[in-house]
């Protein structure tokens, strides 16, 4: 089945074992977006795709994930900068320097959530 099929018809299941077990990066990446538009920000895949923004090996991979997690909405892109501080960081109290600092980071999707997060946040 395609992961177009899959994400038409929500399988979140096929969608995650398709991002964690696929050898090819082309179909993580995919997996990664389709999980984005799937899933809702309660449910298991988000730390799925936390683990891929932040572990995967390729750099296409990750920016999917990023992109999803910012599909997700929620806090998800909070959590996201909280693991990337290594989990020392709480979500609800992310000091703004690691988001400024983002902002400055290599990584087209990883300034683009950061500016979401300051956003966001300025909003409230």
């Amino acid at each position: 089945m395609s992961i177009y099929q899959l994400e038409r018809d929500g399988d979140v299941d096929e969608l995650r074992k398709l991002l964690v077990g696929s050898d090819s990066a082309a179909v993580r990446g995919r997996a990664a977006e389709a999980l984005g538009e799937v899933v809702a920000a309660e449910d298991g895949s988000i730390d799925v795709l936390l683990r891929t923004a932040t572990e995967d090996d390729d750099a296409r991979v990750r920016a999917a994930a990023i992109d999803a997690l910012d599909e997700v909405g929620g806090d998800a892109l909070r959590r996201l900068f909280a693991e990337l501080e290594g989990g020392t960081v709480d979500e609800d109290e992310l000091p703004v320097e690691i988001l400024v600092d983002a902002l400055h980071d290599d990584t087209p999707e990883l300034r683009m959530a950061a500016a979401a997060v300051i956003g966001h946040d300025s909003l409230a």
